[in-house]
């Protein structure tokens, strides 16, 4: 099954922490913000840049350990959990990429 090639804008969340984890994201282009929700606020834990796997933890534990959304403008390709526990190898190319 071909990726998906998805964009969000600054601010989207991708997914939420305790979501059961359906798709793994590699960034295209952007960046994004792992975050904690404490009290009803959002506390940033790091950003993500180009070819960071987002979501990956969940694919392995079936629910997101974690919230991800886009910190500006995001490009990412997605996969399926299943996709992604096949084939997580063929990703790594990218990380040499990363600017």
């Amino acid at each position: 099954m071909p990726k998906k090639e998805i964009t969000f804008e600054a601010g989207d969340v991708l997914f939420k922490k305790g979501d059961i984890c359906d798709f793994v994201y590699v960034v295209v282009d952007g960046a994004a913000e792992q975050f904690y929700e404490i009290r009803g606020k959002a506390r940033p834990l790091k950003e993500e840049g180009k070819g960071a796997v987002l979501g990956k933890n969940g694919a392995l534990g079936g629910v997101y350990d974690s919230s991800v959304r886009a910190k500006r403008k995001l490009t990412v390709e997605r996969m399926t959990r299943d996709e992604y526990i096949a084939e997580p190898v063929s990703y790594t190319h990218l990380r040499a990429h990363e600017t």
